[in-house]
């Protein structure tokens, strides 16, 4: 997958937002995810969660090259087109290639469904 990324510059950082990234969850599914090759500091993601058949939260974490989890929203919950905005006090360091993976809480039933994820970085 190629990410298209918007680049610009606050109080001499360079801010990038990541667009909308959906991860395709079919009705079986638990789990998707995306990785992101890159030193930068994590300051705000924004989750689009879709109104699954099931009703089943949703929790987003960032996993470092070693596979360890070094970030991870509470669960949120079942709801139709609902943004959920973390936007973090301070910010996740990532390095390397990361991985950002939506976890739900049991299957979607139905057809499944999308869940989005944007995210803003700064270098």
């Amino acid at each position: 997958m190629t990410l298209s990324i918007n680049v610009s510059t606050f109080q001499g950082e360079r801010i990038y937002k990541i667009p909308e990234q959906l991860l395709a969850f079919g009705a079986a599914d638990t789990v998707k995810s995306f990785t992101i090759e890159s030193s930068a500091k994590v300051h705000s993601i924004v989750i689009a969660h879709p109104l699954f058949t099931n009703s089943v939260t949703c929790i987003l974490s960032i996993e470092n090259e070693d596979g360890r989890q070094i970030y991870a929203t509470d669960p949120i919950a079942n709801a139709a087109g609902v943004e959920n905005i973390q936007a973090l006090d301070d910010y996740v360091a990532m390095a390397g290639v990361c991985t950002i993976k939506a976890t739900l809480s049991g299957v979607p039933g139905g057809t499944g469904g999308n869940v989005g994820v944007s995210m803003v970085l700064s270098r």
